[in-house]
């Protein structure tokens, strides 16, 4: 064991940060800062980070064009977690598409960063893939027929057609045939109260649409859209443009803790990517959804 070894000791907040990061796969500082280290400044988090990556707990990830940083676990830190983890289906902490990944973080984790509500709950993508069905959480559905990108559950106390909601972020699109399946997920499966789509335009929002209600036997009324420009522009104020609850934000959708206070810009701290957030509050905040995190430092 090196010397750094003996002197850092992991706290209970490192340990709360690498599963929290293995659950979301790629994480912002800003949002870590907000999300675990409540109590640090932005620079003495970046600090805490720095050293974890030092001791090969976690990895920084570099976009393509030098201007925004994520954070990952490595090989060790995934091993560290393993013993901590229930027993998985299907083990792993990596991310398999870091722009889509980086963008559900994002989405999903919205305006619950630093809590989820009282009776509410989510559940990441990470965590649907790596986790036996008998380990989900009773209030979602034990099934692997189709897997969305995250649900949220708005209401505990309520049937699933009240509450649950699920997450697809699809700024690509896919064939036909794939809309159909989830189609059939979504109206025969599940049936949830809600489905939101982020995709990369109106003209996807109509494609999906319509091939969803080809062969939904809801005609997928359960089903909504929003594009990836409007989320960077508004985040969770965004607006639903087609589909169930049009015209109503993802805030109202979704709700807020009722003891947390409205904080300005609370929903951009997934979308400050920088390494270090100590000049100003604008810059690199995510302006365009053409981001790639394609380089390890």
């Amino acid at each position: 064991m090196g010397k750094a070894e003996v002197k850092f000791k992991l706290s209970q907040n490192d340990y709360k940060c690498l599963m929290f990061i293995w659950q979301w796969k790629l994480c912002t500082t800003a949002l870590l800062k907000h999300a675990i280290y409540k109590e640090k400044t932005y620079y003495r988090t970046y600090r805490r980070l720095r050293d974890l990556a030092k001791l090969n707990f976690l990895t920084a990830l570099m976009s393509t064009d030098g201007n925004h940083y994520v954070w990952s676990l490595t090989e060790k830190g995934f091993a560290f977690l393993e013993s901590h983890l229930p027993e998985l289906e299907s083990h792993g902490f990596k991310s398999e598409n870091r722009d889509h990944d980086f963008w559900v973080t994002a989405i999903h984790l919205g305006e619950w960063i630093d809590r989820v509500p009282k009776n509410c709950a989510l559940i990441s993508e990470q965590q649907l893939r790596r986790y036996k069905l008998s380990d989900y959480p009773d209030w979602i559905p034990r099934t692997s027929s189709h897997r969305p990108d995250g649900w949220w559950n708005i209401n505990l106390g309520k049937p699933q057609n009240q509450s649950l909601i699920a997450l697809e972020v699809e700024l690509s699109r896919k064939t036909p045939m794939r809309y159909h399946k989830a189609a059939t997920y979504y109206s025969n499966t599940v049936q949830p109260y809600q489905v939101i789509w982020v995709v990369a335009n109106s003209k996807d929002s109509k494609c999906i649409d319509d091939a969803i209600k080809s062969v939904s036997s809801t005609r997928g009324e359960e089903q909504s859209f929003l594009t990836i420009d409007q989320y960077i522009q508004n985040q969770w104020q965004s607006k639903i443009e087609k589909g169930k609850n049009q015209g109503k934000t993802l805030l109202e959708i979704l709700g807020k803790s009722p003891e947390s206070n409205p904080r300005e810009l609370s929903g951009l701290f997934p979308l400050d990517t920088r390494k270090c957030p100590t000049i100003s509050k604008n810059h690199d905040i995510v302006q365009t959804r053409q981001v790639r995190f394609s380089r390890d430092l």
